[in-house]
């Protein structure tokens, strides 16, 4: 019998500039409307449709894909488009976003999102991964960076790229250990620090992550492993929610292994099911 998995794709185009004039451009929705939660005070973003070519890629990626018709497993798949989000909120000097605010989405689009086998997340600054936070289960972070500092409880008020791990824990969406790391080099860290990933729900992907010599470029540094490890932490794992982030807008190579993660965590949500 032919298996269904069904999957919704989002943008989370956050980055450092002021977007006021394009909130109206905003189309993504969750549930068939705009979130509740007020927009006010969320984020800053690259400029409007930054991830329009990533998702529509994905999307198209697993509506034709061979290697899901060989398993005979079809993907029913929604482009929710681009969170509505907004410009500069100051936390004592610092830009940032708003935690409660921001953690309130957090958790309306993981209900909204219950009925699905898939959530894709599909990012510029890594920030944007705090939504993958509200999800049930443990979270395993791929990435060069900690994003976090040793005290989460202490650390600097509001969300930023360089806090927003400390953020999950402190507003509750995550215990401290639920939380593991893989391939971190640089900064604190409060979350322990493995070699790979198992027995994680969500995977949260910083594609700076991996080594340069794959030719895929992102905005901050390069890691050291390689795709295979990523395609084997989402083969092991099976995650029911994964984000992707930094990538250079238009690299076909980080477009292309996306596509390929992605597909490959369909078919794992297919034989997990």
């Amino acid at each position: 019998m032919r298996k269904v998995v069904n999957v919704i794709v989002a943008g989370v185009p956050t980055a450092a500039r002021d977007v006021q004039e394009w909130r109206s451009k905003a189309t993504f929705k969750i549930g068939g409307r705009k979130p509740t939660t007020p927009v006010s005070k969320l984020f800053q973003s690259f400029s409007p449709g930054v991830t329009d070519e990533l998702r529509e890629r994905v999307v198209r990626g697993l509506s034709e894909s061979g290697a899901l018709a060989r398993r005979d497993i079809t993907a029913s798949v929604e482009d929710a488009g681009e969170f509505l989000l907004e410009g500069p909120y100051r936390f004592n000097g610092s830009v940032g976003l708003d935690e409660s605010e921001m953690t309130g989405l957090c958790r309306e689009f993981a209900a909204e999102c219950s009925g699905r086998d898939l959530v894709v997340l599909v990012g510029g600054d890594h920030a944007g991964g705090l939504l993958l936070y509200g999800f049930e289960g443990k979270v395993a972070r791929f990435d060069e960076h900690s994003d976090a500092c040793a005290t989460p409880a202490t650390c600097q008020a509001g969300v930023t790229r360089n806090n927003y791990v400390c953020v999950a824990i402190r507003a509750g969406l995550k215990l401290q250990g639920e939380i593991t790391c893989v391939g971190v080099r640089e900064g604190e860290s409060p979350c322990e620090t493995v070699r790979s990933a198992s027995g994680a729900g969500v995977l949260d992907i910083d594609l700076d992550v991996l080594t340069e010599k794959h030719g895929i470029k992102t905005r901050y540094g390069k890691g050291n492993l390689s795709p295979d490890d990523l395609i084997h932490a989402v083969r092991l794992n099976k995650p029911r929610a994964i984000g992707f982030f930094e990538a250079t807008p238009g690299d076909e190579k980080a477009i292309a292994l996306v596509e390929k993660l992605v597909v490959e965590a369909a078919i794992a949500r297919a034989r997990k099911a």
